[in-house]
């Protein structure tokens, strides 16, 4: 023991960190309704400081016409997080395969064009963001009989090829209407798939997530104008329904020498 003290006569290092750190974060789905709530607290200040900063850099406003909260905008910042590491990131497999959104459509429902459809996690999404899963195609279809025995299960594949998506990425240049980067959107067809829309290039479109949520949700609409994508909002944001267009990035050119 005279050797260890001689070895160390300042004592142990002191502690600098609280007392009790908490570090936790609870996933709830709601009972009796879609969705849940998502509660955490980050005592330890690098990983408070680590969500806090990409959701900071994901939540900023999208345009002038974003209308969203402050509160709205991080929430779907976060969501936009998850599906891009879900997409791209380095996720733990889960059953020998990476984690993918299963859509369990009741027989009935599918039987009348499908109005509802549940999720693994529970709660019934609606036909909006039903077609917007659809847009990308990266979900199961799972079909169930009325004693929620599955009858079906559909192959997950994807509905646009990776060559068309290059192609719409290269005419785009990320979100059509924000500019996000390519990496962070979607594609989308203009005239809707399950509608008979073709999978080409003059009915596909680039659009970051948020901007993805409000074609489907909202009057927003958007078409192919001259081999170019614009958008016509509503009368409530511009009565004379103006269409719009996102100015073409333009690269820095080295004149030859």
């Amino acid at each position: 023991m005279d050797v260890v003290r001689g070895l160390d006569q300042d004592g142990p290092e002191p502690d600098d960190g609280p007392d009790s750190e908490v570090n936790e974060l609870t996933v709830t789905p709601h009972p009796d309704r879609p969705g849940g709530v998502i509660k955490g607290r980050f005592d330890n200040a690098v990983l408070f400081a680590t969500i806090a900063t990409l959701i900071d850099a994901k939540s900023k406003p999208a345009g002038a016409d974003d209308q969203r909260s402050s509160k709205q905008r991080q929430a779907e910042a976060l969501a936009d997080v998850c599906g891009y590491v879900l997409d791209h990131g380095d996720v733990p497999q889960s059953g020998g395969h990476r984690p993918h959104l299963n859509v369990h459509i009741p027989l009935a429902e599918l039987e009348t064009r499908v109005r509802t459809a549940i999720l693994d996690f529970g709660g019934h999404i609606s036909t909006k963001d039903l077609r917007q899963l659809a847009c990308n195609a990266a979900v199961i279809p799972i079909v169930m009989n009325s004693a929620s025995q599955p009858l079906d299960i559909g192959r997950l594949s994807r509905v646009i090829p990776d060559g068309m998506r290059r192609a719409v990425a290269a005419r785009d240049r990320g979100c059509a209407r924000c500019g996000r980067p390519a990496s962070w959107c979607d594609i989308h067809h203009v005239a809707e798939w399950q509608n008979g829309g073709p999978t080409e290039i003059n009915n596909l479109v680039m659009l970051c997530k948020m901007h993805h949520r409000e074609i489907h949700s909202t009057e927003w609409i958007v078409r192919i104008a001259d081999g170019s994508p614009e958008f016509i909002p509503p009368r409530y944001v511009d009565p004379d329904q103006v269409p719009r267009r996102r100015r073409p990035r333009h690269h820095a050119h080295t004149p030859p020498s």
